[in-house]
């Protein structure tokens, strides 16, 4: 999954607001040094789809604010399965 992101670093309060399917506006508290706001963005991203922090990569924008994220299909399918999982409370085995 590819998403489409504005960020702005160094600011006050963190935020993520969705504009639209794939496109979000976010803020985070780190300043754009040493690559500190780029890895709180991949967190923030892996934490919202539940999935670990290495399924989420930036793809462009790596210096600038206008950024296209990936999103490991696979980890979000994984984390779907067990979501559902806990919904359905486990399956009953006889052994």
């Amino acid at each position: 999954m590819f998403i489409k992101l504005h960020v702005t670093a160094g600011a006050k309060n963190e935020r993520v607001v969705r504009e639209g399917p794939a496109r979000y506006r976010v803020s985070v508290r780190e300043a754009p040094r040493g690559g500190e706001a780029n890895k709180r963005l991949c967190a923030l991203f892996a934490a919202r789809f539940g999935v670990p922090p290495r399924a989420v990569r930036i793809v462009s924008g790596h210096h600038a604010p206008s950024k296209m994220l990936s999103v490991d299909d696979r980890a979000l399918a994984r984390e779907a399965a067990k979501a559902a999982e806990k919904r359905r409370g486990g399956e009953c085995r006889n052994h």
